[in-house]
């Protein structure tokens, strides 16, 4: 019988002396973030906490990234636990899990097919989103030397794994194609909170801060510019395709070609007061001023205002019942 307590200590001990120094963001604590909100997780999907465990950590031991090959890194892997003396039936799960998990610029051929896999899955994912996610971006761009923002390169689509590990990108393009298209698990309620919705606003933040929306000039302490990703959080965070209006007649249109820019694909449909579809199940982005006329007043709800523009849901609707969450 294989001696799990031991296994995970010298596990532990390989992979800190592996990735300690690692400069890429794939280090030790990056590791060590993953493999405890892996135990978290199993602990509440009761699953096998010592495979999850193991596989958290040994996953970027197998990285691609960080090897010659995957083919390299994953038969580092496999040596590593026929050496401590893992029983076949631990080996053959550990190398599933870390074989399948990894983005691969969507590219991977077999998705993680066991509930172990997915948590695992899930733990690294939560370290890519969120503030941590962003961090580790900019840390991995100034490893491989690429820019943080190149205004004529453009996200790209369907990529090969080639291209999506060595063709030339920026540290912004990095969120489009992989960070904003991360999604959890959805068998079971570990899903944490979709933490991808907040890499939005930051990412916004990147882009003001360097005055490049469209082309279009925003001071960085213009309280209006706070207003968009705020406004652009909460119609992401539902994670439905839901029609957003633009009243274009009571705030100027600049602020929906910001706002448009942040929803990325979510269209965003410029409309005017007399013709904007107040009785359907939509968002309504208008000039706050505006709110309290009584056309709209009486259909909709305002959801989130700002000085300058509000965002505005029918009363009747179905999204009137994330009210709470939207607010």
């Amino acid at each position: 019988m294989e001696n799990k307590e031991l296994i995970v200590k010298n596990a532990r001990e390989y992979v800190y002396d592996a990735l300690n120094n690692e400069g890429s963001g794939h280090d030790w604590w990056h590791v060590f973030r993953v493999t405890n909100n892996a135990i978290e997780i199993a602990k509440y999907e009761e699953a096998d906490i010592y495979i999850c465990e193991l596989a958290a950590l040994l996953h970027d031991i197998a990285d691609g990234k960080l090897n010659e090959s995957e083919e390299a890194g994953q038969k580092r892997v496999h040596t590593w636990l026929v050496d401590n003396g893992v029983s076949s039936e631990t080996l053959d799960h550990v190398m599933d899990i870390v074989s399948k998990m990894s983005f691969k610029g969507g590219n991977q051929k077999e998705d993680v097919s066991t509930l172990e896999g997915k948590i695992v899955q899930d733990a690294d994912r939560l370290d890519a989103m969120g503030a941590i996610g962003i961090a580790r971006v900019m840390c991995y761009s100034g490893h491989v030397g690429r820019p943080i923002h190149d205004p004529a390169m453009k996200p790209r689509e369907n990529l090969t794994l080639e291209e999506y590990r060595n063709g030339k990108d920026t540290a912004i393009m990095h969120f489009y194609e992989k960070l904003l298209k991360l999604k959890l698990s959805k068998d079971k309620i570990c899903i944490v909170i979709q933490c991808a919705a907040f890499l939005v606003p930051i990412l916004v933040w990147l882009y003001l801060a360097m005055e490049i929306v469209d082309g279009y000039v925003i001071k960085r302490n213009d309280m209006q510019a706070y207003a968009m990703p705020q406004t652009a959080m909460r119609i992401t965070s539902l994670n439905m395709e839901v029609p957003v209006y633009f009243l274009e007649d009571t705030v100027h249109y600049r602020y929906a070609e910001g706002i448009q820019f942040m929803l990325q694909e979510q269209p965003v449909t410029l409309t005017d007061m007399e013709n904007a579809p107040f009785e359907e199940d939509a968002f309504f982005i208008m000039g706050t001023e505006y709110t309290q006329t009584a056309v709209v007043a009486e259909q909709c709800e305002v959801i989130y205002a700002s000085d300058v523009f509000s965002l505005l849901v029918n009363r009747e609707g179905k999204l009137i019942e994330w009210r709470e969450i939207l607010k």
